[in-house]
């Protein structure tokens, strides 16, 4: 999903593990990471230092260790921790982190994902902001475009006014946003009926298993010119 301006940067606190942009990070994450997101919706930085710095925060990225439950409670670990850290963090045993992304400002009264081997986070905590892709990342960017395009494709069918004519209130003279829920979840299911059987039809008819094949460019080369 995508945010509202003042939604981006931090959103949420557990345990020191900050919520960024819907995704937990190491408290100590430089700012220019944090506010990453709404410097470039501003214009204060260009798309190609926005890219760079997303990328960047995969480095500060908190590990999940298990979970979700049957609750929704996580846990996760430091990023400074384990077989392979990707920090190098003074609060921890920077002997097995050498090389690694130095932490240049760790939290002064250190949290509990500083001192813990693991935390558990619960799922209220920041729920309204949460997702697993790491959002403008090139994986988030195609995703998203994908649902979005499906979401517009559908919100057009339903409008079709030669149908359900979503867009149409005088279809729907009824006072109320009950009522009017009622009547969108009909026109919605009817949106849905009439999309299963133009496929039904397709099915019927054998052009669903058709597939479209773009037509090969033709290349020209000297070879071409040869007498």
């Amino acid at each position: 999903m995508d945010y509202k301006a003042q939604d981006l940067g931090r959103q949420a606190n557990s345990q020191g593990a900050v919520l960024v942009d819907g995704v937990f990070y190491c408290p100590a994450m430089p700012e220019a990471l944090v506010t990453a997101s709404a410097d470039r919706r501003s214009g204060a930085i260009d798309e190609a230092t926005y890219k760079v710095r997303i990328a960047a925060r995969t480095n500060w990225r908190l590990s999940r260790k298990a979970g979700p439950d049957q609750d929704g409670y996580e846990r996760f670990s430091c990023p400074a921790l384990g077989h392979n850290p990707r920090l190098c963090c003074p609060a921890r045993n920077k002997a097995r982190a050498l090389g690694k992304v130095p932490v240049l400002f760790p939290p002064k009264v250190p949290p509990k994902i500083c001192t813990q081997e693991t935390i558990t986070i619960a799922p209220d905590v920041g729920a309204r902001w949460r997702q697993d892709l790491a959002f403008g990342s090139e994986r988030w960017a195609s995703t998203y475009a994908s649902y979005r395009n499906t979401i517009e494709g559908l919100n057009g069918f339903a409008k079709d006014p030669a149908h359900e004519a979503l867009s149409a209130p005088g279809r729907r003279r009824v006072r109320g946003i009950a009522a009017q829920s009622i009547f969108v979840a009909l026109l919605l299911m009817a949106a849905n009926f009439r999309k299963i059987s133009a496929f039904r039809e397709m099915r019927a008819d054998g052009t669903s298993r058709q597939i479209a094949q773009r037509a090969r460019r033709r290349r020209t080369t000297l070879a071409s010119y040869r007498c």
